[in-house]
């Protein structure tokens, strides 16, 4: 039993680093992504949420927001959702 344990605990210990490893080479572009979000301007945030329906490139653009924010949900509401917190978040911080 306890070679089982010993040898589950190394697997999970190579496993650990990869992911570690995995996440050291995203983090920098999802620094990157999150600083780019936090650049876009009110009015432009306001003009997306009116939209009726997104432009393919709106769309694909906030599809990626939505994706590395940790958001599975890339429907036109939760775009408008997530682009309605932004608009707040920025009044309440300017």
């Amino acid at each position: 039993m306890s070679k089982k344990e010993s040898e589950e605990r190394e697997k999970l210990e190579k496993r650990k680093s990869q992911i570690d490893k995995e996440l050291a080479e995203i983090e920098p572009m999802v620094q990157e992504a999150k600083s780019a979000v936090g650049n876009i301007k009110n009015e432009t945030l306001g003009e997306i949420r009116a939209l009726r329906a997104p432009p393919d490139t709106i769309r694909d653009i906030l599809e990626g927001v939505l994706r590395v924010m940790g958001n599975p949900d890339t429907s036109w509401l939760a775009m408008k959702r997530f682009a309605n917190e932004m608009y707040n978040l920025m009044h309440i911080y300017l």
